[in-house]
């Protein structure tokens, strides 16, 4: 069986794996051969090293990366610099490689990240859990419990968007509120603004 060698610095294992992979010269469905090597030896002169524990070490990095926001559910995050890097696109191999190779599905998937790959961003809904940002959460969960203070009358929750009327502002969802059910549909779209389609073109890469 054809095999393709992977020389790796454990000390800086992120940007060997992307050196090796980007590599005209890798072929995904060979085989992998992992060989663990000192600093700036790129003859593979060390020891030879475990496939599964290499694979399983990048995905710890990938989980623990700025790719990535939440504490234990991830969604992707927005990082300016990996997008230049196309960093995005290359998690997106690393993750397919690793499937292919015997890896066990990534754990660390929102169940919202999930839905998104699976029956795409238009038939996903977000839920607060999936927003790390604390400003924008707090945001959403006073909107939310917002209450009438006299029956009838929507004085409470006009006076919450009020003062939080600068990020619905900026992202382009700022509702007139008439009545109480319009903060469902204002907190639905600050969900889907902050968790989806702010990562669009991460996602799309």
């Amino acid at each position: 069986k054809k095999t393709t060698r992977l020389c790796i610095n454990k000390a800086n294992i992120w940007n060997r794996a992307l050196d090796g992979f980007r590599n005209q010269n890798f072929n995904p469905s060979y085989a992998i051969e992992v060989a663990y090597v000192i600093e700036n030896d790129n003859f593979g002169s060390g020891h030879p090293g475990s496939k599964q524990e290499f694979l399983s070490v990048l995905m710890q990095h990938l989980e623990n990366s700025s790719l990535f926001e939440g504490s234990l559910s991830k969604n992707l995050s927005l990082n300016s610099q990996a997008l230049k890097g196309n960093l995005y696109y290359e998690a997106g191999k690393m993750l397919a490689i690793y499937l292919v190779h015997g890896g066990p599905s990534p754990g660390f998937f929102s169940k919202t990240l999930f839905n998104c790959l699976v029956y795409g961003p238009k038939n996903t809904q977000p839920i607060l859990d999936d927003v790390s940002d604390f400003v924008v959460a707090q945001i959403i969960i006073r909107i939310n419990t917002a209450t009438t203070k006299q029956s009838g009358q929507i004085t409470d929750l006009k006076s919450v968007i009020n003062e939080c009327y600068n990020y619905p502002e900026l992202i382009g969802y700022l509702r007139f509120i008439t009545t109480l059910s319009d903060k469902y549909m204002l907190v639905k779209d600050i969900l889907g603004y902050h968790v989806i389609q702010r990562v669009h073109t991460p996602f799309e890469r």
